[in-house]
């Protein structure tokens, strides 16, 4: 599961030109039309469901970890987020509006004291964040005093002040901006665009559900686990309704847009996570076997393709953004997963970790003086999801 939303949050980062202001369609009619496709496809199928999966995963990872360390585990975990952030630097570097490391860093950084709470609490705090009561606030406050409160500083006009600025700068300068003004657009972004209080719903909740064991006794059930595909695809449906209904483009009604759409996402994402285990022991298991070591994997792999996005599409890169079409960047894409899957495949047969897993676990163990031995993370039993 994580190393296909991995491949699925890639794709969508190709697509975007990560977040580099160019964009061109081919002069070709037949592949501006599998353009639109492409384009279509991924804004249906991946846009705000992938990275939803990848936030629950990574709270579920911050229970595994707890299973794995015990009474050690807040220090722990608050070291190895707190190195999370060296990444997230380092992986912002090829991003002109910054990337998710960051916020997963901060939003882990957050949440480390409230998983301590009884199991009640943690879900009801979980589903008060999926509520977005930060967008709610907002529209109440709006309401009240007839101003947007989150409009001080825009994401959109630092997002355009740095894609002015890259056009016209030395490599240095670029870095300097993607690290600074990128960070502090895409952090805005996700406050703006409901995906803050999304990523602490989702966290606390993948923890909530390794805690009482949810996700083994949906894998246990197998097929029968499909019954409870209504009630994602019935508050789905619901909410596609409403946000088909609302009419004028009022603050409120932009927000309550952003409200809907990530539940939508949502809702969507959570069809995929159960029709996923429904089928994995007798089928999925079968044919993604090859695809374990690339999700084991999943920070080296994330910042190679931020690297190479870097290359391909950065102005101090190759600035391929206006000559490659959706059609062909897809292409690329998928050559580039083929290429970190066979990797993966050769490098854990030797190791146990890949690269940047081992530079996280080995520095985190360092700092607290903590002796790793080597060891892989226990799996319980679904270390390949």
């Amino acid at each position: 599961m994580r190393a296909l939303s991995l491949i699925a949050i890639t794709f969508r980062h190709f697509l975007t030109r990560y977040n580099y202001d160019s964009f061109e369609y081919a002069a070709d009619g037949l592949v501006v039309r599998m353009d639109r496709l492409v384009e279509f496809a991924d804004f249906h199928l991946f846009y705000g469901k992938a990275y939803a999966i990848f936030a629950f995963l990574f709270g579920y990872s911050l229970f595994l970890q707890q299973k794995s360390k015990g009474s050690g585990f807040q220090k722990y975990m608050a070291a190895r987020l707190f190195l999370l952030l060296v990444f997230a630097c380092f992986n912002s570097i090829f991003f002109p509006s910054g990337d998710i490391l960051l916020l997963y860093a901060i939003v882990g950084l957050l949440i480390l004291p409230v998983i301590r709470v009884r199991s009640r609490w943690l879900l009801f705090i979980a589903l008060f964040f999926l509520l977005q009561p930060i967008e709610w606030i907002a529209m109440v406050t709006d309401l009240m005093t007839k101003g947007n409160p989150l409009s001080v500083v825009s994401s959109g006009a630092l997002k355009h002040d740095l894609d002015t600025a890259l056009k016209s700068v030395s490599v240095g300068e670029a870095i300097w901006l993607n690290l600074t003004k990128g960070q502090l657009s895409a952090f805005i972004w996700s406050l703006e665009s409901g995906r803050l209080a999304q990523t602490i719903g989702l966290m606390l909740l993948g923890f909530y559900v390794g805690k009482k064991g949810f996700l083994l006794r949906l894998i246990a059930e197998g097929r029968a686990a499909l019954r409870y595909l209504y009630i994602p695809l019935f508050i789905g449906i619901f909410c596609f309704s409403i946000s088909h209904l609302m009419v004028g483009d009022s603050y409120q009604a932009q927000k309550l847009d952003i409200i809907l759409s990530n539940w939508i996402n949502l809702c969507v994402a959570a069809l995929y996570v159960m029709i996923f285990v429904s089928f994995y022991e007798k089928t999925i298991a079968m044919y993604t076997a090859h695809l374990n070591a690339y999700g084991r994997m999943s920070l080296s792999n994330y910042l190679f393709q931020s690297l190479v996005g870097g290359i391909l599409f950065a102005p101090f890169g190759f600035d391929l953004g206006d000559t490659l079409s959706s059609t062909y960047l897809v292409v690329v894409c998928f050559t580039m997963i083929v290429y970190q899957v066979i990797f993966s495949n050769i490098w854990l047969q030797q190791r146990n970790y890949g690269p940047a897993e081992y530079i996280w676990r080995r520095a985190t163990s360092i700092f607290f003086q903590i002796k790793s031995g080597n060891r892989p993370i226990p799996d319980y039993n679904i270390k390949n999801i």
